[in-house]
């Protein structure tokens, strides 16, 4: 007999048997913060924990929830749940009949049931520390008068617990016994102090010690001196426990010290002085002699509710070394780090007692070639911080404390001897939510704006969310937060960050309903908001609901949302539609494009916050304020329509004005609104003429009407104005972040910050429609998410090749990821960048290339590229054939002195590679899809330009012969919709592919203008998809207008898809061309798909 054998057998069976099933709940959070979480005020916090199971299609059907005061919650002897029967694993709410008690430590874990009834081991125990839940468990004083404040005492015994309770405004930073409490920058997060302040929490039991003890804390002006003009002042409170059980409190009263810190000067705006011949070593350690010392004084409270800080606090988050040093003029160095962002400088110097150093800080160099920073879009902020040196022989470092800066470039002055890339870095401090979101692409261009979009973001979680980080304003705009919150949710985790937020919207709202532009109120913005502004206020309660499915916070600012849709249906029942009031609009559209109405975009605003008051109302169960507010929205249709639409069209017929009404679904004709659409954005050169209202919704829509051709082409385009022309223009150095403006470079100093969010929303769309991450209509929190890539325009035609995201939702990990292999393969690449073209994992090898450009081609993947004569290279297609050919992937390094010179007459000042191959082996799909325990997803496998299709999951039919194959496991239905497979699927990680017949492909038909165009299908197939089609001149001299219909691929679309034959008649009035010329040769070109 061999044992052997059967020993190993039975330990591989008994680790199978130990992972399989459901395994113990992770990432347990405690009103969204993970654990520890110190600092929770709320009498009955919520739950939420991650499911992971072995099988497919797992959802939970019971959980046991346990809370102990011990560590090791063998028993629940604060609240056990017991069995619950219940798939809720988010936001479960306290049940215990003990009442949580202030300044008190609480463990937790949970357990579940799958839905075969096998129960988990339950997770490792999680912690959360209660803060004050009364205000009465206050007593401490407020203190000021000196911004360096000390106090010592003496401990008799072990400190088993030790909890710091602290509010110093503006900022603080604590110090016990030498050292410096906790990482976080910048605390606490600002307000609208006359109406609430936020005090922090810290566990500091390791940091208390037997016998003396002294107690530091340095104060800044932060936003409370900047905004309100109010001196610093401190609240402070340590309870600790001894050994004994001794429980004593150490609280800020007129027994402390106060003197002047080395910190002279500190503004938000304009930066710090930091004078080191001032520190008083040991300051803040016990035994030090304050003798010269003043009393601290008590003094008055900023008035309004104290609360405990529940959301990320700002901290360090990377560190960066200069790419680059210059000196311009003598003494003066210039550091370009690579990167804008915000945060402050790192200085590393040695040098004589009273040397000053000075730091000034920029986005960008002046553009004349000097070599100099440019602050003057800075405006007033100075952005200067000073260090004045105390003659350490061992060398000094300095980082500043209580401001922070918006830059890319820092200027040095004042450096004894050549600074270094090691002695000055840049550092970037953020409010520190966690990364939850993750989407790349195939193509480059798209990866930068993602980048700079989350870069962008970052810079601008300053605790509040920010306009920008540079200026004298980094205020909180509203219709900045409101049009990156889409975004921000799918890239962050924004629970508790938005929370905080809404509730300081909620302390600036008036008793009248109204909300302000900017919150905290200060310095900027009006009262009421601009509806587009105060349309922060439900539109972030909204969506955090879908993204998070956050029942709570709709209850919670139910009221408030409705007070403020309430005060805008009494004014525009006053005003009327037409003249609603307003003050902004489609915030700085690109030059020379013009603004449309802002009564228009208030309008639009109004109509959309009743829809969501609506909804709102449903969600908690609200159905008589569900059914006013929707018959509101009903009635106001109309009135909004008669107001704004006339002649066929809305307002003044920009690209908003037609894309606001498609978003709402409004539209009297919708075919005649699209066209218009279509042929505005044709006009433009398939650019943006939107302003940032606009350009949120542009890109939803053009994707929601079949349209993410020209949303794709809009958002990969590299001339102005677009979001790639900002790092492809030539002027300046590429940008790393968003601009506040389309064209920046060129227009003047006053309002032209290179860090702003607001344009951000597109990185919303490449997860919803380039990803195909969404939910259904009736699903939150991506409990029934739709995994829906984009269609086959997108997938066979595009220079898109693949894309892989994933957002992080309460649930777990969702994600999509699909890749084109074969085919036609397009890339494109900017000079002095890498061209990678690539078959893909099942492609085959590249065997033709064709095209090759090197300059400014023109036209795309799906239509086809033209050579630009002026500006290419004759040597382009050579030497893509020389690298490529034969091989399955391959890569180009795009350089002039590889490619040669592009002509004499090409003046583009960024050149760049377009390259169109054949791969050997036809185009294949493949779709990975990740579903979190205790959800399902309908997932969307497109047919491409197959018939008789088969879509397998990994080695599975699941689609054969037009039905539905059973055997694949987690899923449970699949069915035929348009030109997709939908499948019905529960939790797991599933492979897709699709295979089948390939589809008549006809050549390309054209005919002039006057004339009519017959196509037909073989007999027995129909017109399935639209490959090519376009009404206009072919000559690149004529007007853009005439050589472009933006609507002719829908045109044709509409008279044609699922018939056998059409006619199509090739004329302006059927195009509704903008093309004014009755002379030029008009032609109307079409190719298609039959199966």
């Amino acid at each position: 007999m061999k044992v052997f054998p059967i020993l190993v057998l039975l330990v591989l069976l008994s680790i199978w048997t130990a992972n399989a099933g459901p395994a113990s709940p992770t990432n347990l959070l405690v009103e969204y913060m993970p654990s520890p979480f110190l600092g929770l005020d709320t009498p009955t916090p919520r739950f939420t924990w991650t499911l992971q199971h072995s099988d497919r299609g797992q959802t939970q059907t019971a959980y046991q929830i346990l809370v102990s005061k011990s560590s090791s919650v063998s028993v629940g002897d604060v609240w056990d749940s017991g069995k619950v029967p219940s798939s809720q694993s988010t936001f479960v709410p306290y049940g215990g009949s003990k009442a949580l008690e202030s300044d008190t430590t609480y463990y937790w874990k949970v357990s579940w049931w799958d839905n075969k009834g096998e129960a988990s081991t339950a997770s490792s125990p999680a912690r959360f520390d209660t803060a004050f839940l009364s205000s009465s468990d206050w007593k401490a004083k407020w203190i000021g008068g000196y911004n360096m404040l000390r106090k010592e005492f003496s401990v008799s015994g072990d400190v088993t617990r030790a909890r710091v309770y602290i509010c110093g405004v503006g900022y603080y930073q604590l110090f016990i016994n030498g050292a410096k409490v906790g990482d976080s920058q910048l605390d606490p997060g600002w307000t609208a102090y006359p109406k609430r302040s936020l005090y922090v929490t810290y566990d500091v039991t390791s940091q208390i010690k037997q016998g003396a003890n002294a107690i530091g804390v340095l104060l800044g002006n932060g936003w409370y001196g900047q905004g309100w003009g109010k001196p610093e002042t401190l609240l402070f409170q340590l309870n600790y426990v001894t050994s004994s059980g001794s429980q004593v409190t150490i609280v800020s009263d007129d027994t402390w010290k106060g003197d002047s810190s080395p910190v002279t000067y500190d503004s938000v705006y304009n930066g710090e002085t930091y004078d080191a011949r001032l520190e008083q070593p040991g300051w803040d350690s016990p035994n030090f002699n304050d003798g010269r010392w003043s009393t601290a004084k008590v003094t008055s409270s900023p008035g309004g509710i104290i609360s405990s800080q529940k959301f990320p606090p700002i901290k360090i988050a990377e560190t960066r070394k200069a790419t680059k040093i210059t000196q311009p003029q003598s003494g003066v160095y210039v550091f370009d780090f690579g990167q804008n962002w915000s945060g402050w400088c790192g200085l590393s110097v040695k040098g004589q007692n009273g040397t000053k150093v000075q730091l000034r800080h920029a986005e960008f160099l002046n553009h004349n070639g000097n070599g100099m920073i440019d602050t003057s879009n800075l405006r007033s902020a100075k952005a200067t911080d000073v260090y004045i040196l105390k003659g350490n022989s061992a060398g000094e470092y300095y980082t500043p404390r209580f401001t922070y800066h918006g830059f890319r470039f820092a200027e040095l002055t004042g450096y004894p001897g050549t600074p270094t890339a090691d002695d000055l870095v840049s550092i970037h401090l953020y409010s520190s939510v966690k990364k939850t979101g993750s989407i790349s692409f195939s193509y480059g261009e798209l990866n930068q704006i993602q980048h700079n979009v989350q870069y962008g973001q970052q810079s601008n979680l300053m605790s509040v969310p920010t306009d920008c980080d540079q200026r004298d304003e980094r205020l909180g705009w509203m219709g900045d937060a409101q049009l990156s919150a889409a975004e921000a949710l799918h890239n962050f985790d924004m629970g508790s960050f938005y929370t905080n937020f809404l509730q300081l919207i909620r302390d600036d709202q008036g008793t009248d309903g109204s909300v302000t532009d900017v919150v905290p109120f200060v310095r900027y913005g009006s009262r009421p908001a601009d509806p587009a502004w105060g349309a922060a206020y439900p539109m972030i309660v909204w969506e955090l609901y879908l993204v998070n499915g956050d029942v709570g916070i709709v209850r919670e600012h139910y009221g408030g949302v409705k007070a403020w849709i309430d005060l805008l249906t009494s004014k525009i029942d006053s005003s009327g539609f037409a003249n609603f009031y307003c003050y902004y609009g489609d915030w700085v559209p690109p030059p020379p494009a013009p603004r449309c109405s802002c009564h228009f975009t208030a309008a639009f605003y109004y109509l959309l916050g009743l829809s969501q008051l609506s909804d709102m109302a449903k969600v908690i169960g609200n159905n008589a304020d569900a059914t006013k507010y929707s018959s509101l929205y009903a009635s106001g249709v109309p009135k909004f329509n008669q107001a704004f639409y006339s002649n066929g069209k809305y307002d003044i017929g920009v690209q908003t004005t037609n894309v606001l009404p498609l978003y709402l679904g409004i539209t009297p004709n919708m075919t005649l609104t699209v066209n218009n659409l279509l042929n505005s954005i044709a006009a433009q050169g398939t650019h943006f003429d939107t302003g940032i209202i606009g350009t949120k919704y542009i890109m939803l829509v053009l994707s929601d009407i079949g349209r993410t051709d020209v949303a794709l082409k809009m958002a990969t385009s590299v001339t102005y104005p677009s979001w790639a022309y900002e790092f492809n223009q030539g002027l300046e150095a590429d940008a790393t972040t968003l601009w506040e403006l389309w064209d920046s470079p060129r227009e003047g100093p006053g309002m032209n910050s290179r860090n702003h969010i607001m344009f951000g929303s597109v990185s919303h769309w490449f997860y919803r429609n380039l990803a195909g991450i969404t939910q259904a209509p009736s699903s939150a929190g991506f409990s029934n998410s739709v995994i829906a890539p984009p269609d086959a325009n997108i997938l066979l035609n595009s220079v898109l090749t693949s894309v892989q995201g994933s957002i992080t939702t309460q649930y777990g990990v969702l994600s999509s990821s699909w890749t084109r292999s074969g085919g036609s393969q397009c890339s494109e690449a900017r000079q002095y960048s890498t061209l990678k073209l690539s078959c893909g994992p099942n492609g085959g090898s590249i065997s033709k290339i064709e095209f090759a450009s090197f300059g400014s081609p023109l036209g795309d993947c799906e239509s086809g590229y033209l050579l630009d004569d002026t500006c290419h290279s004759p040597s382009s297609r050579y030497v893509v054939e020389s690298a490529c050919l034969g091989k399955e992937e391959c890569e180009i390094e795009v350089h002039p002195a590889i490619f040669g010179p592009p002509g004499p007459e090409c003046s583009s000042p960024v050149r760049r590679l377009h390259v169109k191959a054949l791969c050997s082996a036809a185009a294949s799909f493949q779709l990975d899809v990740t579903i979190p325990v205790n959800t399902k997803s309908e997932v969307h496998v497109n047919k491409l330009t197959y018939t008789n299709v088969v879509v397998t999951e990994g080695s599975t039919t699941v689609w054969s012969n037009g039905k539905y194959v059973p055997g694949a496991p987690g899923i449970t239905d699949a069915v035929e919709r348009n030109n997709e497979i939908v499948i019905s699927a529960g939790s797991g990680s599933y492979k897709f592919s699709v295979s089948g017949t390939q589809q008549f492909l006809s050549e390309e038909f054209k005919t002039t203008a006057g004339n009519s165009l017959h196509v037909n299908c073989p007999t027995g197939l129909s017109f399935s998809h639209i490959k090519m089609a376009s009404y206009g001149t072919e000559d690149p001299a004529d007007p853009i207008e005439c050589r472009f219909t933006g609507s002719s691929k829908h045109v044709v679309e509409t008279l044609c898809l699922g018939k056998s034959s059409c006619s199509i008649l090739a004329a302006d009035s059927q195009f509704d061309s903008l093309c004014t010329s009755k002379e030029l040769k008009k032609l109307l070109r079409v190719q298609y798909y039959c199966s």
